[in-house]
């Protein structure tokens, strides 16, 4: 582990809440907004304006190797909820953004930011590498609308669910002249290239592996032990937490962890929101310290059963 006790620069933490599924909206995230209140920590929401659909990921049982580890490891029952198993399915799906404007609006209040996470999150991640353009257009336009329908404003930031991501949907989201996107996995800030296009809207990958990645392969003491190594190996790192995890099962490990990373103090480590990430990098860019353009490619990772865009 880097030893920071004489760094005038401390490691900067950005902090990404996924909210996917309605027990993330509805216990998740008011326990991690208690959190992130008590300890002073600001960070970034996303969240799908349309359905959860969980319940149709069971189907993966048969299509993607690995998934059935992966809930194992994970005991998906008490850590997504018995009502997550059959949501979309045998019971019918709760539109998150509509059933949840109070939350949202605490999340914004309390000033985190708040972005959007594409519209049927689970669809999503299933189908949208087999979809046309059109159909990709379609879902990606009814996300925007009804996130702007129900919170009277437009996210500055969009995040693909599952990290998936390809030339198409980067074109689409250029559109919407967002502020920036964060739909790769990575290392720093880039602007990515397909061979048949250029995004010009700024990426900011997650750099840190996820909890729930971590958790598939190790125990939780040894998961948050290599994950705070990992951390501070880097000067800006992004960690994506999601609601129903680190806001679930997984809260008091992660509430240890985060209490004993600000215990380090203000030369070790402090948060921030990954739009003020974006701003100061497009700020530079103006300056002419010039954002890297790099590749982007589907690859797997450890701890996950599907392939993800990864920065080349």
């Amino acid at each position: 582990m880097r030893d920071n006790t004489n760094n005038s620069h401390p490691t900067i933490l950005y902090l990404r809440v996924d909210i996917d599924i309605a027990s993330g909206l509805n216990q998740g995230a008011p326990r991690l907004l208690k959190l992130f209140s008590e300890l002073g920590i600001t960070a970034s929401f996303f969240i799908p304006s349309g359905p959860d659909r969980s319940g149709i990921a069971i189907k993966r049982v048969i299509t993607r190797p690995g998934f059935l580890r992966r809930m194992w490891r994970l005991k998906a029952p008490s850590t997504y909820g018995v009502r997550a198993l059959f949501s979309g399915v045998l019971l019918p799906p709760i539109y998150l953004i509509s059933k949840g404007r109070d939350i949202l609006k605490q999340i914004m209040e309390q000033g985190h930011e708040l972005g959007l996470h594409g519209y049927d999150h689970f669809y999503w991640q299933d189908n949208i590498d087999r979809l046309p353009k059109e159909e990709i257009d379609r879902m990606i336009s009814l996300g925007f609308a009804e996130f702007e329908r129900y919170l009277s404003r437009k996210p500055e930031g969009f995040a693909s669910p599952g990290w998936i991501y390809n030339a198409q949907i980067a074109e689409i989201l250029d559109s919407y002249n967002l502020l920036y996107s964060s739909d790769c996995r990575g290392r720093a800030p880039f602007f990515p290239k397909f061979p048949e296009y250029q995004a010009k809207t700024l990426q900011i990958p997650t750099t840190l592996p996820t909890m729930d990645e971590l958790i598939v392969l190790r125990k939780n003491s040894t998961a948050y032990a290599l994950l705070t190594q990992k951390l501070f190996m880097q000067k800006r790192a992004v960690h994506t937490i999601h609601a129903e995890i680190e806001g679930g099962r997984g809260f008091p490990d992660f509430q240890k962890w985060l209490e004993s990373l600000m215990e380090m103090g203000d030369q070790k480590i402090r948060f921030d929101r990954m739009d003020r990430f974006a701003k100061e990098k497009i700020r530079e860019q103006e300056y002419h310290q010039n954002i890297p353009i790099h590749a982007v490619q589907r690859g797997s990772l450890p701890g996950r059963f599907d392939s993800v865009a990864i920065q080349s």
